[in-house]
């Protein structure tokens, strides 16, 4: 099916894959800095930011990389169960992006 004639995803509007990635490093190389998100933070793997970007791109209508490669959903739960992060950081996850989105 073509995509021709159809309105842009959020993905594709966004810049695609690249801008994720973008995004989720400049996320994550503010985080040290942070005094609320550092500790929550500190023990992620390196690999962390481009899987929340492969997560992202999917979220917002590109490849589905994050399900055929993490499980999707299911798995980014069960990750994250027993954490606080999630629950503590939403607002500042929004702050910490935004200088990313203003390019």
């Amino acid at each position: 099916m073509s995509r021709a004639n159809e309105p842009p995803t959020l993905y594709e509007w966004a810049g695609g894959g690249d801008a994720f990635e973008r995004l989720t490093e400049v996320f994550y190389r503010r985080i040290p800095d942070d005094e609320l998100l550092a500790d929550l933070f500190a023990d992620m793997p390196a690999e962390h930011p481009h899987h929340v970007a492969l997560w992202l791109t999917e979220v917002f209508g590109g490849p589905a990389r994050y399900i055929e490669d993490h499980g999707g959903y299911p798995h980014m739960v069960r990750k994250a169960m027993g954490s606080s992060t999630a629950v503590t950081s939403g607002s500042r996850r929004a702050s910490s992006t935004r200088p990313a989105t203003a390019r």
